[in-house]
């Protein structure tokens, strides 16, 4: 729930004279709003509910709705239009570039639009570690392997050229 800012996790660890920034993520704000009680707690999926009492008006009925799309969509980021429904995926449709938004804002999701659906990742791939093979060295592997099983295809006779083997 930690976002590394600024320094070295390695020389703070070494060096007591080093620091490194950190911040909260947007993640954790919303944790701590709306989860008062300690996570271990809650048993079923409905329990994390329980605290958010509803007026029983027509804007009650809609925050209710509210709530109910931004849950799904973060604990389950892809939810075909047919799995909604016929009120939650009018919300859904009607309200796509405001759920986009704020879910691009508080949790750094992409969301996407398909026929299917609403659909939500993460832009870039996140680790602890650098993480390889990066999408540019996948790249470069294939490459290095074409022109490898090529070489091999000219030394064992085997080469294409223009539209007939050779």
């Amino acid at each position: 729930m930690l976002r590394h800012i600024d320094g070295e996790e390695s020389d703070w660890a070494h060096d007591t004279h080093k620091n490194v920034l950190y911040e909260c993520a947007p993640s954790s704000r919303y944790v701590l709003r709306h989860f008062p009680r300690d996570m271990g707690v809650y048993e079923r999926l409905d329990d994390f509910a329980e605290q958010v009492v509803y007026p029983e008006t027509a804007d009650g009925d809609m925050r209710r709705k509210r709530h109910g799309v931004y849950r799904r969509l973060l604990l389950e980021p892809a939810v075909a239009d047919r799995e909604w429904s016929k009120e939650e995926l009018h919300y859904v449709v009607t309200q796509r570039r405001a759920i986009m938004d704020q879910l691009q804002f508080m949790f750094g999701l992409a969301g996407s639009r398909y026929r299917e659906g609403l659909y939500f990742f993460y832009p870039e791939p996140t680790a602890e570690c650098d993480l390889f093979p990066t999408a540019a060295g996948i790249s470069d592997l294939a490459l290095l392997f074409a022109g490898g099983a090529a070489e091999e295809a000219r030394r064992a006779g085997l080469a294409y050229r223009g539209g007939r083997h050779a």
